[in-house]
């Protein structure tokens, strides 16, 4: 098939990059939480919680866009 050709070439289907633009007041928000943060020491910044939102369909088709780099 075409997608067994495609991954014999190395190449591997991927979500086209939807990156949001921001807008000057965003930039500048950011910024200036960085600038506030850039001193924190090791203890306070344990107590910073990050987190990344990941979607994963296992099952069925999740109906995204995907293209092949």
């Amino acid at each position: 098939t075409v997608r067994r050709r495609l991954e014999a070439a190395g190449m591997n289907a991927r979500r086209p990059l939807q990156a949001t633009k921001l807008s000057n007041q965003t930039r500048e928000n950011r910024v200036i939480w960085a600038q506030r943060r850039r001193r924190l020491t090791l203890q306070q910044w344990e107590r910073v919680l990050f987190s990344d939102e990941s979607h994963f369909c296992c099952w069925v088709a999740d109906g995204r866009q995907r293209i092949w780099r």
